[in-house]
Parts: C-alpha cells; sequence; structure tokens
C-alpha cells in the first residue's frame, strides 16, 4: 500500500531519541511475567502473600505451581528455601522501593533464581543479570506497556499490540472528569488481563519517548518528600525515599476509613491487592492490605496539590485523636 501523504492530521510524535529503557518490551507485565516462566520453563514459583491475583491467575492458568512467602514489617522478604532447582523461582517485590540493589544482590547469591517485581519502583534499574519487570501504566498516561529486564533471542519475534481503540479513558481523563471515563479505564484493564502476549503497542511506545523523565523524577521526589515531612509521625512504615517514587505509602491503624475520608474528598487513593483481606492466618499481609494508604505523590501534581493532601489527612486524624 501506498503512504497516505495529506490530509487531516494525525496524533503526532517528536521522538526524543532514547526510552528510559533498553530492555525487552510486552503489553503488560504479567504478560511479560509469563513469557519469562514459559522461556526458563518454569515449574514452580514462591509468592510473597502480599501481592495481587493476577500473578497467581497466571501461575493457575499455566499449571504452574506456587507457594507463599511472608515479608517482615519493613516489607523485606522472609525466605527459608534452600536448593532452589533449575526449573523454580522465587519471586521477590520490591514494595515501593524499599530494597536496595545491594539486599537485591544478596538474595540473588542466595536463591540464584529469582525474578524481581520493580513495578512500584520505574526508575530502579535492574541488577545485572537479575530478570526484572517493569509497568509504564504505573507511572504514566499509557494504554499499555511493561518491560522485562531479559534478553530475547532475535529469532524469536512477538506481535505489536495495537491500542488505538483503547485511548479513551486517557483522552477523557485529560479533558474531563476521572470518575466520567472510569469504566473505559476497566474495560482496558480487562482487556489486558485476557490479551495474548505482545510487545508494546506503537501508541505506547510514542508516548514514552516523549516524557521528560528528568521531569518526571525530580517532581515525584519532591512532592514525596512534602508528604513524608508532614506524615512521617503517624506513619508506622520505615519510610525509604526511592529514585522517583510511585506514591508515598502511608500505614495508619485506620487506614481504610481513612481512605474513604480521601476518596469523599476527591484525593482517589486505591486499596493495594484487596484480595488479601480474604485469605486466612495472613495477620500483618491482611492488615497492610486494608489500612495502607498509597497516596499519589507523581508527576501531574505540585506542592499546593500536596499541602492540601496533607491538611486533609491530618484534619481527619485529629478528629480521631
Amino acid at each position: 500500500m501506498k503512504k497516505e501523504i495529506g490530509g487531516y492530521l494525525e496524533l503526532e510524535s517528536y521522538k526524543r531519541g532514547y526510552s528510559y529503557y533498553n530492555y525487552s518490551d510486552f503489553n503488560s507485565a504479567r504478560n511479560a511475567f509469563l513469557f519469562y516462566l514459559i522461556n526458563k520453563r518454569i515449574t514452580k514459583i514462591f509468592l510473597p502473600y502480599f501481592l495481587c491475583d493476577s500473578i497467581t491467575n497466571v501461575c493457575k492458568r499455566h499449571n504452574i505451581s506456587y507457594s507463599y512467602y511472608h515479608i517482615d514489617d519493613c516489607m523485606r522478604p522472609i525466605l527459608n528455601m534452600v536448593n532452589i532447582r533449575d526449573d523454580e523461582l522465587v519471586y521477590i517485590v520490591n514494595y515501593f522501593g524499599f530494597l536496595t540493589n545491594a539486599e537485591i544482590i544478596c538474595l540473588k547469591k542466595l536463591y540464584r533464581n529469582i525474578l524481581v517485581d520493580n513495578v512500584q519502583c520505574f526508575y530502579r534499574k535492574a541488577v545485572k543479570n537479575v530478570p526484572t519487570i517493569y509497568s509504564c501504566r504505573k507511572y504514566f498516561g499509557v494504554p499499555d506497556g511493561a518491560y522485562l529486564s531479559y534478553f530475547i533471542k532475535e529469532s524469536f519475534s512477538l506481535k505489536k499490540s495495537s491500542a488505538r481503540d483503547r485511548m479513551t479513558h486517557l483522552i477523557g481523563r485529560k479533558e474531563g472528569l476521572a470518575s466520567d471515563y472510569y469504566q473505559k479505564f476497566i474495560e482496558n484493564e480487562l482487556f489486558l488481563n485476557n490479551a495474548p502476549i505482545e510487545k508494546m503497542s506503537m501508541e505506547s511506545d510514542e508516548i514514552l519517548n516523549n516524557i521528560d523523565h528528568s521531569f518526571v523524577i525530580k517532581r515525584r521526589n519532591q512532592n514525596f518528600k512534602i508528604l513524608h515531612k508532614s506524615l512521617k509521625s503517624i506513619n508506622l512504615l520505615e519510610i525509604r525515599l526511592n529514585k522517583g517514587p510511585f506514591c508515598y505509602p502511608l500505614y495508619v491503624k485506620n487506614g481504610k476509613e481513612l481512605r474513604g475520608y480521601l476518596i469523599k474528598n476527591l484525593i482517589y487513593v486505591p486499596k493495594l491487592w484487596p484480595n488479601v483481606i480474604y485469605k486466612k492466618n495472613w495477620s500483618f499481609e491482611a492488615d497492610l492490605s486494608d489500612n495502607l494508604v498509597p497516596i499519589p505523590c507523581d508527576q501531574r501534581y505540585s506542592k499546593k496539590d500536596m499541602e492540601r493532601i496533607c491538611r486533609t489527612v491530618l484534619k481527619y486524624e485529629k478528629k480521631q485523636s
């Protein structure tokens, strides 16, 4: 087909000349995970209790056995496995980037076959020879996209995903209210849950190539520091500032009620991994799921926005004391 010339203008892209990561790209983090399991012929995986259902669902669908381990109150893994086989894997979640690369190197030495989930710390570069997963959708307004720091042979080709019909919630959120397009967002999530393994879409790739990452990192760092300065006195977590943080994780005894209060005041905070709360004998993980309040501190928001959040949180806490 000949190239069309002229006519109406399309969504333009101005390449900055680089992608932040030169890792293998996928349409979703769960598919990056699945690709690695298939490629390495993994038959069993060790997972943390504090985790979303999407990972366990992948294991169930593909008949991969799994068992659980706990995390401590600093959100580090409590592992006691020995003699990990070649077909077994330890899945390490780097919650909010609290794990340092030095700690990951130690885990690699101890357990050999590990995969690191850096979904909540996009700007933490992978440790050499440690497969690491990233999600673009957790950090940027893109319809799909994930990275895996694992070399894919050139002979192995994947189809590129298409997102041209899944941009409505992104454009709508920019022009109007998030609540008006929430259903479209859910539809896109459901689509990705069932999508085959593919490469990241051209739409996401072009958006990511236009992002000013230095600005994103600086803004997220600034916002995080403002929140921590005001809220550290009530936070039960030992906080570490991670480069370009995912959110400010506020863990309080009445987090469930605080989350509802914030949402009523148009400060939208999700409940991370609600599936955990329904499991038995998961005391710390269940309480964390119920009372952790992940406060947004991303690049869309200013110092003024952070101050509003702090006032709202402290107002509620004062009422409860």
